[in-house]
């Protein structure tokens, strides 16, 4: 799976958490919830879902990157036994 065809198929998971959230919050200003308290929900919601899809990524990463984990962090490559000694 390359990093578009990850993106390719999460687009329809945002666009279904976006309109959800845009669909409360016009349902609470609707029915004179106070807008601060739904924009605070929004931005609730936002950065869940963000996390939510950045830990997939995340996860994904090795896949779209190769083995991050065989690089040092000057991007030399490690010792067969893990350690950069």
């Amino acid at each position: 799976m390359t990093f578009a065809e990850y993106i390719k198929d999460k687009a329809f998971l945002l666009a279904l958490h976006l309109s959800c959230m845009f669909l409360l919050f016009g349902f609470l200003l609707a029915t004179e919830y106070p807008a601060e308290f739904c924009v605070l929900i929004a931005v609730c919601w936002a950065l869940i879902a963000s996390a939510l899809f950045g830990g997939g990524l995340l996860q994904k990463a090795e896949l779209f990157f190769g083995n991050v984990k065989d690089f040092g962090a000057d991007g030399s490559a490690l010792s067969p036994g893990g350690d950069d000694a």
